[in-house]
């Protein structure tokens, strides 16, 4: 039971975590837009239109 009670709250602060830097970030996205980040080590943050999301590639 104690070790679950653990695992509960190493989740919970992993999701407050993530919940804190969503809405930090979020303030500075222009509407319309969405932050994208890439890489592992070496993160790169892009803005992407909301627009290039709905484009279909057609054959």
């Amino acid at each position: 039971m104690g070790v679950r009670m653990l695992s509960m709250i190493a989740n919970a602060k992993q999701l407050l975590k993530l919940h804190s830097i969503h809405t930090r970030n979020q303030s500075d996205v222009p509407k319309g837009h969405i932050a994208v980040y890439v890489g592992e080590i070496q993160r790169k943050r892009f803005l992407v239109p909301i627009s290039y999301l709905n484009h279909l590639r057609k054959s």
